[in-house]
């Protein structure tokens, strides 16, 4: 039987945010209109790519903010603070109203709803989510780029860690 170890803090900054970050760093860097280079790809001649990449942005933004001790309140349908939240690492939580004050807050919600009900908890009911135009799948890139600048202020910044030079090391270079 396999025994789990509890993760040190350098997999932790090292490892385990960088590819979960990389998970959302691939959609932005495929599907985003910001970018003309040879590295997007046409959703359409890619569709399986493309649905599972922004499926599992809906997941690691619902990770993310849990890491940042915030959820999405299941009977409000709001953000609310992860009840049971405590610092790993060195970390800190966000405060709730500078993610509820943030213009992109609206979005995030739907990214989170579309987590909970379209791909983690899929039901007949919930199966349906907001993102399904281009213009509506780019609104996914503002709260990538939000989710980069909280896990960089909130996780790292605070731990006296630095992103950039976490995701500069080899394993977590996805381009090349």
């Amino acid at each position: 039987m396999h025994t789990f170890r509890t993760m040190t803090t350098n997999e932790y900054f090292d490892n385990h945010i960088p590819h979960r970050l990389n998970l959302l760093i691939a959609f932005r860097t495929r599907y985003s209109d910001r970018h003309g280079s040879t590295r997007s790809l046409d959703p359409e001649l890619y569709r399986d790519l493309f649905r599972c990449a922004k499926d599992i942005c809906f997941v690691m933004t619902r990770f993310f903010c849990h890491e940042l001790g915030v959820t999405l309140d299941r009977k409000t349908q709001q953000l609310k603070d992860y009840g049971d939240w405590t610092s790993t690492h060195g970390t800190e939580r966000v405060q709730l109203s500078a993610i509820t004050s943030d213009h992109r807050c609206s979005t995030l919600i739907l990214m989170l709803k579309a987590a909970n009900g379209a791909v983690a908890h899929m039901d007949d009911q919930r199966v349906d989510h907001y993102f399904k135009t281009q213009q509506e799948e780019q609104e996914i890139i503002s709260i990538i780029d939000w989710i980069e600048q909280l896990v960089s202020q909130h996780l790292y910044k605070i731990a006296a860690r630095d992103l950039a030079s976490s995701m500069a090391l080899p394993n977590n270079v996805m381009v090349r």
